[in-house]
């Protein structure tokens, strides 16, 4: 739509809006839900101020920074503040229920409603969240996945896949360096 300020803005999809999946736009501090109809697209502003940054979680709930605060947009519209306690600049969600934040100098995961501070982060630009909520990072040695746990990527076998035949399975764990022994059974 031409009324659609589309420099450096921050796209997401998925929150609903009146039930109806939404392309949601952070352009100019503003941040508004468009839902394609026979007309043409509409637009509906979210009703916050100065919102910095944005992303939607798994759950398809919309999380916002709007000056320095937390929010949380449920898929039902209910919008909430959440008490964090400090400022902060960013959210990053992706397709689990894992949130990352940050404060601009400390990042923070956020799961089962727990805020925890996560130390030890490769200095770089925060790019995004991968499909099991690790934080991803790009540092002049490449690109680096930050994740609370000891996830297990396992890359030529999917998550209830049936094996009949030889195949060959490439194991990413987190902290690869680290890693001194591997089993697998079937």
């Amino acid at each position: 739509p031409e009324s659609l300020a589309i420099e450096s803005a921050e796209l997401a999809w998925g929150a609903p809006l009146d039930g109806v999946p939404a392309l949601w736009v952070l352009a100019g501090g503003a941040a508004s839900a468009w839902v394609g109809g026979p007309e043409g697209f509409s637009a509906q502003p979210l009703d916050l101020d100065g919102v910095q940054s944005m992303a939607i979680d798994g759950t398809g709930a919309l999380w916002a920074v709007a000056s320095g605060l937390l929010y949380r947009r449920a898929t039902d519209g209910a919008v909430r503040q959440i008490d964090f306690g400090a400022p902060l600049s960013a959210v990053f969600a992706g397709a689990s229920a894992d949130l990352w934040l940050s404060d601009g100098s400390l990042l923070w995961h956020h799961a089962g409603g727990t805020f925890t501070p996560v130390e030890h982060v490769p200095e770089g630009e925060l790019l995004g969240v991968d499909s099991i909520g690790r934080l991803l990072l790009s540092t002049s040695d490449g690109l680096a996945r930050v994740s609370t746990g000891r996830p297990m990527v396992f890359i030529g076998l999917a998550d209830g896949s049936r094996v009949d035949l030889s195949a060959t399975v490439t194991l990413a764990p987190s902290l690869a360096d680290d890693v001194v022994d591997v089993q697998a059974s079937l």
